[in-house]
Parts: structure tokens; C-alpha cells; sequence
């Protein structure tokens, strides 16, 4: 199955962005969310009927609001099982020639159907999660390393004035 957006109806490619009377309502709403304990939300129809928001809904509900808070547009789309080559680029933020490296190594699985791989949205998604954790421990060991050498207490408009010095000096006859 390839990706594709959702072609159902009321669906909408249009941006949402929240308009100006509803934003001090959205940051209560972001408010109370970052206050969230699972099992605190509830909707409740007239009837009396509730039913606990899923801890996946909260999450989005929560991005969602603090996106529109914070004056930005949004748009929707949905997702398939697999993805393209493109899809799954677009998708890690990452070149084309990069993900195509990582499913020639094997670091990410797919399917060949005729001349288009096809790579698993979950297989993805926890490559990002990896690659990301990955990314943050190195810049702890860089930071580590920054405060153990301090380099944080260097002037660096010094530095650059001393090199800019000593070129000056090579180059002069």
C-alpha cells in the first residue's frame, strides 16, 4: 500500500490556523493539557455518555493546540503503511541520495514493487526516534567536552581578532 492523504469527505488540504478570538481559549487549552495525567480527560456527550481520550489523541490534541496558539497554520495529512523513497526523505528531513544510502546498507528495511521501494511507516518512525536520541547524546558528549577543555570561557572576538593577525602577518611581504 503507498502512502496518500485522506479522500475522505469534509477532509480539507486547506491550512487550519486558528483565528485571532479563539487564541487566549487555545493557551488555556495548552495550559491544561500540560497538565495532563492520563485519565483526566474526558468527552462527554449531553447524553452522559464519556469516553477517556487516548493517551496517541491527547498528544496530537496537544501539538495541534500549541501550534494554533502560537499563530501557526496547519495541515493534515495522512499517511500510509509504506512510503516512498520521496515520502520517506520528506518524512526523516532528510536527501534523497542519503535514504537511498540507508536502505542500500540495510539500516532501514523495504519492498521493491517493480522499480519503486516501498519503506514501513513504523520502521521510520523508530529511526527517527533512534537518530534523534543519538543526536542528543552527542551533543551532550560535546557540551561534556566543551566544559571539560573550556571552551565556554574563551572570548571568541578575541580569537578571531588574533587570527585575523597572524594571516595578516603571512601575508605580508
Amino acid at each position: 500500500m503507498v502512502a496518500t492523504d485522506v479522500q475522505s469527505p469534509g477532509f480539507d488540504r486547506d491550512p487550519i490556523a486558528a483565528p485571532d478570538s479563539e487564541t487566549e481559549s487555545l493557551r488555556r487549552f495548552v495550559q491544561l493539557l500540560n497538565q495532563n495525567n492520563e485519565g483526566d480527560f474526558k468527552l462527554t456527550r449531553a447524553s452522559g455518555e464519556a469516553v477517556e481520550f487516548p493517551p496517541t489523541v491527547l498528544r496530537i490534541l496537544h501539538q495541534v493546540a500549541r501550534l494554533l496558539a502560537g499563530d501557526k497554520a496547519l495541515v493534515l495529512r495522512a499517511i500510509g503503511s509504506e512510503l516512498t523513497i520521496y515520502q520517506s526523505a520528506e518524512l526523516l528531513n532528510v536527501p534523497i541520495p542519503y535514504l537511498v544510502r540507508l536502505l542500500d546498507e540495510g539500516t532501514l528495511p523495504y519492498r521493491q514493487e517493480g522499480e519503486i521501494r516501498l519503506v514501513p511507516h513504523n520502521e521510520l518512525l523508530a529511526y527517527r526516534l533512534q537518530d534523534k536520541a543519538q543526536r542528543r547524546e552527542a551533543l551532550r558528549e560535546l557540551t561534556r567536552l566543551s566544559q571539560e577543555l573550556r571552551l565556554y570561557d574563551l572570548d571568541l572576538s578575541t580569537i578571531k581578532l588574533k587570527r585575523l593577525a597572524e594571516f595578516d602577518e603571512e601575508v605580508e611581504p
